[in-house]
């Protein structure tokens, strides 16, 4: 959609649950909106450039998920959930998207980026562990309080038709080479400059796992190789292997272009074998491709960067561990300068106390000295009066 105002609807259906991954079971969810050709497929991804509406109640610009809330959880199994985008300039709410419920805004129209404005916009549908009633038209389930077009009956003005297919045969490549030998790091290249090519490996399968919300009990690396890592979810139809297997009947059914990254089996003739059986239809164009030898300028380019933002990404961390461990250091002797401090204080006030305890005693003594020396000088006087007394008696008697 390049250009109008048009809406598609999506009812959830089902609802499953996955008790094999305990607590962290992904939860059951979906997101609706618009996104561009060039944009992941997950909303969240890397270099998103989409909008979107979770069952959860949060919107999505630009792989940037809301901080709050913008409106309630989506109800399953009668609930009719139409995104609109509305791309009208004589519309007060061009380049914007809404989401309503039975017909029932939900919430207030959200803008679209300015990066994606100008683009051409396609529908773009994220669920798990849910089915989904997705309707494009002709006519809405939901009766919308205006006038508004589905996608399916949109005008051919405001859409952009993509041409038909070529008959040019889709191609399946066979990357040969040796192991830990720059394979994996080839096909990053290779996918980079070929985007209309589907990885098939195990490595893929465990990021489709990931990206959908599966969690992985050990850290992707520390367990089996690049080609063969161990799934490790606790889900039987990865550990068995009945996803791999899976694919592998789709693919050749599906004409795609597809990279099959087996670095031991395509070593193996009787292994290469049984994979060119199964795309041995005239419709795919097999071809294998040596990657050995001297690699090219771009390939070692490309390397000495990742090594050079590795190795500076490895001084940044002994870095910050070392300012980390400075600052702790430092912390560590500025609390043992403040408890040295506090205890310094507390001897003074200690001392001070002790030294106030004595003077008071001191003071008490001397303060009792008095008081004795008080009451021992009346009695005094009065012995010396009587003594005063009995030598005048004798003298008046001498006179006499």
């Amino acid at each position: 959609v390049k250009a109008g105002r048009y809406l598609y609807e999506v009812r959830l259906v089902e609802r499953r649950t996955m008790p094999e991954q305990g607590k962290h079971a992904p939860r059951q969810s979906c997101a609706i909106g618009f996104s561009t050709r060039e944009s992941p497929l997950i909303f969240g991804g890397e270099g998103s450039e989409s909008v979107a509406f979770d069952s959860e109640g949060y919107f999505a610009e630009r792989g940037v998920w809301s901080q709050r809330r913008l409106f309630d959880r989506f109800a399953p199994y009668h609930k009719v959930y139409g995104v609109l985008l509305n791309l009208d300039p004589e519309s007060p709410h061009c380049h914007t998207v809404s989401l309503f419920c039975d017909g029932k805004r939900m919430c207030k129209p959200q803008a679209l980026p300015e990066s994606m404005r100008g683009k051409v916009l396609y529908p773009a549908v994220n669920y798990k562990n849910t089915t989904l009633q997705v309707n494009f038209g002709p006519t809405s389930s939901a009766e919308m309080p205006f006038a508004c077009r589905m996608l399916t009956d949109a005008a051919v003005a405001d859409v952009e038709v993509r041409p038909a297919r070529t008959s040019e045969k889709p191609e399946v490549v066979f990357p040969v080479s040796l192991p830990d030998e720059g394979t994996f790091e080839w096909l990053n290249g290779f996918l980079r400059e070929h985007p209309q090519y589907t990885e098939l490996s195990d490595r893929k399968i465990i990021e489709w796992a990931v990206a959908s919300g599966l969690h992985r009990r050990r850290e992707y690396g520390k367990q089996g190789s690049n080609d063969k890592p161990q799934f490790d979810f606790g889900l039987p139809p990865l550990e068995d292997f009945s996803v791999r297997n899976v694919l592998q009947a789709f693919a050749p059914v599906m004409p795609r272009h597809y990279v099959v990254m087996e670095v031991r089996n395509n070593l193996l003739p009787a292994e290469r074998e049984k994979v060119l059986k199964r795309f041995g239809t005239p419709s795919f164009k097999k071809t294998a491709c040596v990657i050995m030898g001297e690699p090219p300028k771009e390939f070692k380019a490309d390397q000495h960067e990742k090594l050079r933002i590795a190795k500076q990404e490895k001084a940044e961390q002994a870095w910050m561990a070392k300012k980390a461990e400075l600052a702790r250091k430092k912390a560590a002797n500025e609390r043992a300068k403040q408890i040295a401090n506090q205890r310094k204080e507390a001897e003074e006030r200690r001392k001070k106390m002790v030294d106030e305890a004595k003077k008071r005693l001191l003071e008490d003594e001397a303060k009792k000295a008095e008081e004795g020396d008080a009451e021992t000088k009346p009695e005094g006087d009065a012995e010396k009066k009587d003594e005063e007394a009995k030598e005048e008696g004798k003298e008046e008697a001498k006179e006499e």
